[in-house]
């Protein structure tokens, strides 16, 4: 079976992962940490998901790749030696599949309809790949001595709601 992942935030609160607003309501401090990453991106904060209804900070962002299929493509790009990470290794079956879809990062503008299909179980083998378009990414990044976004060019699960991360595994990589 195909997992979603998320990377375990350090400063993590409770038994659920949160989108990004919804930690600004609970947990202001925590969320004026995370969206500084996002410095210089700031209109992701404005970008609306058409199928969701919703704001990019509405949902929280998942992967079905595989944390060590990540870390070797980064390593094999050129990126320094990485620290070890923790990563949710959560279930597909426990999100509620209404709220939830799949950004297949088609084209480039995220607001286009095209760039979603809804979301299927049995179709999360298809989104485990790293393209050769994100290792080209991975490796331009890194010879221009920039750190790169980990899921560039990958499909995203987007998930309007909160996680029970309570009973997930948690993974080292």
């Amino acid at each position: 079976m195909n997992y979603l992942y998320h990377k375990v935030p350090e400063d993590i609160k409770g038994n659920f992962l949160m989108p990004l607003n919804s930690l600004k309501k609970k947990y202001p401090s925590i969320y004026n940490k995370k969206v500084k990453k996002y410095e210089g991106r700031e209109t992701l904060f404005n970008l609306k998901f058409p199928i969701l209804n919703c704001l990019w900070n509405d949902v929280i962002h998942l992967t079905t790749v595989d944390p060590k299929k990540l870390k070797k493509a980064l390593m094999k790009a050129g990126s320094p030696k990485r620290k070890t990470s923790k990563w949710f290794k959560i279930d597909p079956r426990i999100l509620n599949k209404s709220i939830t879809i799949v950004n297949l990062y088609k084209i480039r503008n995220l607001s286009n309809e095209k760039n979603y299909v809804s979301f299927q179980i049995k179709d999360l083998n298809k989104y485990d790949k790293i393209s050769p378009r994100t290792k080209a990414y991975f490796r331009e990044e890194f010879s221009a001595g920039r750190k790169p976004m980990l899921f560039h060019f990958i499909p995203h699960i987007l998930y309007k709601g909160k996680i029970n991360i309570k009973d997930c595994e948690i993974i080292k990589v």
